[in-house]
């Protein structure tokens, strides 16, 4: 079986002036989960969109934990996002892992208005891993700033860092 959690922000609950409104994330949601429900014959029940105010953090995180959850070893989980990403400061802890000092991170819907902050990479790694130990296989599409080091560790050469669309999370 196949199970999608398909992401989509286009307006924040932050004013504009903490982060801009972006113009074609709910569109590339409808799209891309239209087209693998059709190409793939997944029931629409093994898909979950979170569009927008529907996007928060802890909509994400539930998503992962009780609607991907449901795959079984050798099904698959599909998880789509598309946003604004960003990056905040690293705990010292993690400096080993982050030669930056910085985690990348997806904004969330309502990520900057209110806590809980954005969803970190090593967060989305965790979510992934929870699935991955249980045998299924899980394919990431991540469309965003910094989505990069989203899922896996890059060589600081491999890449070149673009200009942030969305302001840093300080939190």
């Amino acid at each position: 079986a196949i199970y999608g959690l398909f992401v989509g922000v286009n307006r924040y609950e932050a004013p504009p002036n903490k982060i801009s409104p972006l113009y074609g994330c709910v569109n590339d949601v409808e799209l891309i989960s239209a087209t693998l429900i059709s190409r793939f014959a997944i029931p629409d029940e093994n898909c979950l969109p979170l569009i927008d105010a529907l996007a928060t953090k802890k909509n994400v995180i539930d998503g992962f934990q009780k609607h991907l959850a449901q795959a079984g070893a050798d099904d698959t989980a599909i998880f789509y996002f598309s946003g604004h990403g960003s990056q905040e400061k690293a705990d010292s802890r993690l400096w080993v892992l982050e030669s930056d000092r910085y985690n990348e991170t997806l904004v969330c819907y309502d990520s900057r208005a209110s806590e809980p902050y954005d969803l970190a990479d090593k967060e989305l790694r965790y979510l992934i891993h929870q699935l991955a130990e249980r045998g299924v296989h899980v394919v990431t599409i991540i469309d965003s700033c910094h989505s990069g080091e989203a899922t896996r560790i890059l060589n600081e050469e491999e890449f070149d860092s673009a200009v942030r669309q969305s302001p840093p999370d300080w939190g």
